[in-house]
């Protein structure tokens, strides 16, 4: 049976898997929006450079062609550059002096005016390599010197960089990544909210299915209880109407007296394990901390069942490691102890074994073995539900109602313990019960 708490904690490994990929998404985007931003930038810088080099060498051709000229022809061919080269918003040409001689984003200067000095380095002015300034990843300007043909240096021509264009591509892709983040973000959701609701249509089924299991669980446990209820009280009646009966031969009225006194103790077992089980299920049972001697718990259980193990001719042998006490409550412990061992009873067969073994070291581990019929292997989990029965109850004609290992798994829990079993077909099995002793 799939619990409440199976199918939340499955949605839930789900929602945080799709949540890692989602995650790992927006970073990988992330990463590639950067990379692709970087070759943009790279690419812009070789253009950059590229050109540069290829309009100095014009620009200030035509500024000695004509601009000392006072031509309208210098303005022309200027404007020229500036709407043939987008890689630069405007550019300037610079003397070793570090005067200022054009600036194509203001009108032309003139020769009669008071010159005006750049911000650059006469270092860089001077230098025949050209100059990179940058600001991050962007170049903000870029300084190239013009040699002419004699391998003179009078000028440099400084060029401030447009990334207009560069900016629009990541724009471009921005929206681009939004929208796949967006179609992801969508399914994620959708994915997300059918989780939600499949996970309630789930529980819902669940729910059902548990409702109808209980449901089995009372009607099969009506029928185990009656019938557990009506064979002593059909049998107490009998012997009562024999006793009552003036006829009856006297001489057998203690053997019926004795009968009826195992059936009324039949009844009350039953009746107290029920009890036990609600109580505890319920809260309402106080378990006592008392030093309980393990070697007498099991030797009383020994003697009430000793008609049986002589009736059936087995071996009962018990074995004893640690410490003799353990601090628990005796009627727990009995109980424990009681229902394992009368089950490898019940389920022996003739000349077999039960073998009992204690040992109570760091915890207290109760091994009970038996040479009986086994149980089918796809039945172990399910032997400790609530008033299971074997499959072979009726092949064997084994009495019972099926509370006891239900009772000791409550007992067990109660103690923080475990409880294992291992069993064969037809060879016999193993109930390993393990407490944790309390501090």
């Amino acid at each position: 049976m799939t619990s409440d708490k199976k199918i939340s904690e499955r949605n839930w490994l789900t929602i945080l898997a799709l949540f890692l990929v989602l995650s790992l998404s927006v970073v990988m985007s992330v990463y590639i929006y950067g990379q692709i931003k970087s070759d943009i930038y790279k690419s812009k810088e070789v253009s950059v450079v590229s050109s540069s080099n290829i309009f100095s060498r014009y620009i200030i051709d035509t500024y000695e062609l004509y601009y000392n000229s006072g031509t309208l022809k210098f303005q022309e061919v200027m404007g020229q550059i500036g709407d043939i080269n987008k890689d630069f918003r405007s550019f300037q040409i610079i003397d070793m002096d570090g005067n200022m001689l054009f600036d194509s984003g203001v009108s032309a200067l003139s020769t009669n005016e008071k010159k005006i000095k750049s911000e650059l380095d006469t270092n860089i002015l001077s230098s025949s390599e050209v100059y990179t300034k940058k600001s991050g990843n962007r170049i903000e300007y870029i300084v190239v010197p013009h040699i002419d043909d004699w391998g003179n240096h009078k000028y440099s021509v400084k060029y401030h960089v447009n990334y207009q264009d560069a900016n629009e591509k990541l724009d471009r892709f921005k929206v681009i990544f939004m929208l796949v983040a967006g179609g992801v973000l969508a399914v994620m959701i959708s994915i997300f909210t059918f989780l939600i609701y499949d996970g309630k249509y789930r529980l819902a089924k669940q729910h059902a299915k548990d409702m109808d299991s209980i449901n089995n669980i009372k009607d099969e446990f009506m029928v185990l209880v009656s019938h557990n209820l009506r064979t002593p009280l059909s049998v107490i009646k009998g012997y009562m109407s024999f006793i009552t009966d003036p006829n009856s031969p006297k001489e057998e009225i203690a053997g019926d007296i004795v009968e009826m006194e195992i059936g009324v103790q039949k009844l009350s077992s039953l009746v107290e394990d029920i009890v036990f089980a609600t109580s505890i299920l319920s809260g309402e049972e106080k378990f006592s901390s008392d030093e309980v001697s393990l070697e007498e718990v099991v030797e009383d259980i020994r003697l009430k069942y000793d008609s049986q193990i002589k009736a059936k001719s087995l071996k009962f042998r018990y074995a004893s490691e640690g410490e003799a006490t353990f601090v628990g409550d005796r009627k727990a412990l009995g109980k424990v102890l009681d229902n394992l061992v009368e089950n490898a009873i019940k389920f022996s067969v003739e000349g077999g074994s039960v073998d009992v073994r204690v040992t109570n070291v760091s915890e207290l581990k109760v091994t009970v073995f038996d040479t009986g019929v086994g149980i089918e292997e796809d039945r172990l989990d399910s032997i400790v539900g609530f008033f299971h029965r074997g499959s072979d109850v009726l092949k064997y004609n084994f009495e019972g109602e099926g509370l006891g290992l239900y009772l000791t798994n409550l007992i067990v829990k109660h103690y923080n313990g475990q409880m294992h079993v291992t069993s064969e077909k037809d060879k016999g099995s193993t109930f390993e019960v393990i407490l944790k002793k309390e501090s």
